[in-house]
């Protein structure tokens, strides 16, 4: 019984410290955003079709400019599903997503579609049921989480 208790004790304290460790990790950014989206920016090429034997591939960290724009529909923008040439509303925001993929930026209450820029196009591959391209919505007081992967170069 002795043994069963140490090495439940064992147990409870390494969970305990990979606890502590998580937050410490997550806790190293500082949250100065009170309102908006923050996320990651994220890249995936080549070959994506599952293979036996073969672990799926990672998106690897994008760092690139991110638009937000107001909320856009396909038909609001110049291009085909998920390049873009021209976005016909009004662009809000731009920031830049650092080397680790991260971005945040400041947004009014309401609802925008994120573009990243690639090359001379902007790329948006995610759309909801009514047509917007890849939406976030910001509540007041609150920061939205959207991550965002670009798949250009990516075969599925």
């Amino acid at each position: 019984m002795k043994n069963k208790n140490i090495a439940f004790l064992q147990i409870s304290l390494a969970m305990i410290i990979t606890g502590i460790a998580l937050t410490a990790c997550v806790a190293k950014r500082p949250k100065s955003l009170q309102q908006g989206a923050e996320g990651m920016i994220t890249q995936l090429t080549g070959n994506q079709m599952p293979m036996v034997g073969k672990p799926a591939a990672k998106p690897r960290p994008l760092a690139a400019e991110v638009f937000f724009y107001e909320a856009t529909t396909v038909q609001q923008a110049q291009g085909t599903i998920p390049v873009f040439s021209k976005v016909n509303t009004r662009m809000v925001a731009k920031v830049k997503s650092d080397a680790t993929g991260h971005y945040e930026v400041a947004l009014a209450p309401g609802t925008y579609s994120i573009f990243i820029k690639q090359g001379a196009e902007l790329f948006a591959s995610e759309t909801d049921g009514a047509g917007m391209l890849t939406p976030v919505t910001v509540v007041a007081g609150q920061v939205s989480q959207r991550n965002v992967t670009v798949t250009l170069g990516a075969a599925f």
